[in-house]
């Protein structure tokens, strides 16, 4: 197949040569013809090219030689102009640089003004960062100074600001004590010292008179006022000043309003403020178009230093405590000041009642951290402060601090019962137990009434130190209460109660735990005695103090009831205390004759109880009665408790034990000593009077032996041994037994 193919294109290419040289056999002239002008055009054509390019060339020597000279000239014109801006800008750096020195310059020397005209002379044109960064270097410097001399303005008005505080807060303590003079009625400010009782301190001093029969108190002096003083005087006082006012009502009327016009309204509280040091800083803010950030910068300044000064620092003395809460009421004073002296600044009652916290707890700090009796004083402080306050209209403070103060009550009392209770605590502990004779007929009346003793010649009383020491911590505490709340607390009369009430139990919480750990019975006898009459005085302190407050009848107090308790386990613990001496020695109860007497031990008994029985009827005449019965009573269970633990017992014994209590009748009560020993008296006369077989007879029974027990009598008359003597009855064994039959027989009916 492959050479057939080559075949074939063989011949058609010896074909197509073949039409070639036909054509040009058959067109040989026309075509060379075509090519010489073909190739005539050619070279025509090649010439022309030739010279376009030399044309071209020609042409391009000429513009490359004219773009030069045409870059040359705007090189060179660029450059003239960029050293013009060049200098230029040279010469305004120098010319900020020259205005820049002369600002720092004038910073330096506390030219703040020319240096702020010196920066607004700085162009920004050229060098806008650099400017920029210059001006606001320099103002921040400026504002830096005025907000220096803003924050030494107001650090150096602290003083000025205590001093004016102080000034209002004289102000105000004037009014109010001119006032009181004009009140109808006036309650006293207390020394702390002060006292119905005035003494020395007794505690821990060992003395001669401790060793004496009678104690003396120490001699009152006459300067000073008491409780009790205090409610006569008040009576007397009350009517004076009725009469008075009725008289002159006109003139007080008219000296009150004129104090009221020129102490009460702030107005009159004129202060001369230096504000030359705020000028300097007020301009510099102007000249920078900022006048307003002045007065929010010292607005800002003011409120750091009230920060500053309401602070957590705890004030650790009086005169501190009195210059903060000066500080504070110049720091208002002030601000109203600037209010008035600069129109676009503003009040700042918010920010001080934002700061009230701070100050509530320099207040409650205060109540803690200070000396009782400094209290009293920081109080008054406290109020005065919250009078200037409201005098300020600044009421809402006002009020807060008022409440505070109020709320803050609760510690005073606190603290001041919890003084009382050391300091009543040992007196307790180191009372002697004797009898007061005071040098002072005066103090005699006023004790004799608030405890209600018997007033006799001697002056003496029947409480010991201890009571005395009581009642006068009671009146000073009531003195310091009264003098705390009034003024304060519409209700601070019920307030005065209920402390009182809560002191009187404490007391008796005192009085309780040294009983319960005394042994001795004097000093039990004592303690009791001065715990009656404690109780005693608790109307006529209630009483004098609705009286004296002119408030009506307040609601019983809740001690009364702690003081019933208290009185009954008082009893008791002189009642145990009397019957631990009592110790039953072992009785013979079968024995083979009689006695010629007493027991001895009955005859030692008999004496204790003579001796407890004169000294109760000294110190505790109403205890006397119920005593006797308990003793008596507890002497009787311990006679019961041998004879049913007796092997045996006759007839002679049952005689001795009744000669023995009769020994008692002499030093008793003749019905109160039959009435405790009943049931042991009618088990004697059982068998001394009458027979065992009466008891079987249920009327007999129910009149005469009403006290015996049944199950007593069954472990007992099977232990009766029969015996004869002299003219003792005669109990045979087999009536005992026969009655304890007919008892066996018919328990129920018994």
């Amino acid at each position: 197949m492959s050479d057939s193919d080559d075949s074939v294109t063989e011949l058609q290419e010896e074909s197509d040569k073949a039409e070639v040289i036909q054509y040009f056999s058959t067109n040989y002239a026309k075509v060379v013809s075509n090519f010489q002008q073909y190739c005539e055009t050619r070279n025509q054509m090649s010439s022309l090219v030739m010279k376009v390019n030399a044309f071209e060339n020609k042409i391009d020597k000429v513009k490359k030689s004219n773009l030069y000279d045409i870059r040359e000239i705007s090189n060179k014109t660029n450059l003239i102009i960029n050293l013009t801006k060049l200098q230029n800008m040279l010469l305004q750096m120098k010319n900020n640089v020259i205005h820049g020195q002369k600002a720092i310059m004038n910073i330096k020397q506390d030219k703040h003004t020319a240096a702020i005209r010196a920066i607004q002379k700085l162009d920004s044109k050229n060098l806008p960062d650099f400017v920029s960064n210059l001006q606001q270097l320099i103002t921040n410097k400026v504002q830096v100074e005025a907000n220096t001399k803003i924050q030494q303005w107001v650090e150096l008005s602290k003083q000025q600001q205590i001093d004016m505080g102080q000034s209002v807060i004289q102000n105000c303590e004037q009014l109010l004590m001119v006032n009181s003079q004009f009140a109808r009625i006036s309650l006293f400010q207390p020394d702390i010292r002060s006292s119905i009782v005035m003494r020395q301190s007794t505690v821990g001093r060992v003395s001669m008179v401790r060793q004496s029969i009678v104690r003396q108190s120490v001699a009152p002096s006459q300067s000073r006022i008491s409780f009790f003083q205090q409610f006569k005087q008040q009576q007397t006082s009350n009517l004076q000043v009725s009469r008075t006012s009725q008289l002159n009502q006109s003139v007080l009327d008219q000296s009150q309003q004129m104090l009221h016009e020129s102490l009460i309204e702030p107005s009159a509280w004129e202060f001369s403020i230096d504000y030359s040091q705020l000028k300097m800083p007020q301009l510099i803010y102007e000249n920078l178009n900022q006048r307003l950030s002045f007065y929010q910068q010292l607005k800002q300044s003011r409120i750091k230093f009230l920060q500053y000064v309401c602070g957590t620092e705890i004030r650790q003395s009086l005169n501190d405590f009195r210059n903060y809460l000066a500080c504070i009421l110049g720091f208002v004073l002030m601000d109203l000041e600037l209010n008035k002296s600069f129109k676009d600044y503003e009040e700042m009652n918010q920010v001080v009642l934002e700061n009230v916290k701070l100050i509530e707890k320099q207040i409650k700090n205060s109540f803690i951290n200070f000396d009782l009796r400094d209290l009293l004083q920081v109080k008054k402080e406290i109020q005065l402060f919250s009078v200037a306050l409201a005098k300020l209209h600044q009421y809402q403070l006002s009020n807060q601090i008022n409440k505070c103060l109020n709320d803050q009550f609760l510690v005073y009392s606190n603290r001041r019962i919890e003084e009382i209770k050391k300091t009543l605590i040992k007196s307790i502990q180191t009372d002697s137990g004797v009898f007061l004779v005071l040098q002072n007929k005066e103090q005699f009346d006023q004790l004799c009434t608030i405890l209600k003793c018997t007033q006799n010649k001697k002056l003496e009383l029947p409480i010991s130190q201890f009571a005395q020491d009581a009642v006068y911590q009671i009146n000073l505490f009531i003195e310091g209460s009264i003098t705390y709340l009034q003024s304060l607390n519409e209700y601070f009369d019920q307030n005065v109660i209920f402390y009182m009430d809560t002191l009187f139990m404490a007391i008796c919480d005192i009085i309780k735990n040294h009983v319960q750990q005394c042994d001795n019975f004097m000093l039990l006898a004592q303690s009791t005695l001065n715990f009656n009459h404690l109780e005693l005085s608790i109307q006529y302190y209630k009483k004098n103090i609705e009286s004296l407050l002119q408030v009506t009848q307040t609601k019983e107090m809740e001690c009364q009831s702690h003081f019933k308790n208290t009185r009954y386990f008082c009893e008791e613990a002189l009642q145990n205390a009397i019957n631990q001496k009592v110790v039953l020695p072992q009785i013979d109860w079968a024995p083979s004759a009689p006695n010629k007497g007493p027991n001895d031990y009955f005859i030692m008994l008999n004496g204790y109880y003579e001796s407890i029985i004169g000294t109760l009827q000294l110190m505790v005449p109403q205890f006397v009665d119920s005593s006797i019965y308990l003793t008596f009573k507890y002497l009787n269970k311990l006679i019961w408790k041998q004879l049913l633990e007796a092997k045996a017992f006759n007839i002679i014994g049952l005689s001795n034990l009744e000669v023995d209590l009769q020994s008692f009748l002499k030093v008793c009560n003749q019905q109160m000593f039959p009435e405790s020993v009943k049931e042991i008296t009618q088990f004697l006369n059982l068998f001394l009077v009458d027979v065992p077989a009466s008891y079987l007879d249920n009327h007999k029974r129910q009149t005469n032996y009403s006290y015996l027990e049944v199950p007593k009598l069954l472990k007992i008359f099977p232990r009766y041994k029969k015996v004869i003597y002299g003219k003792l009855p005669v109990v045979r064994k087999r009536e005992v037994d026969a009655v304890i039959k007919k008892i066996q027989e018919n328990l129920q009916a018994f």
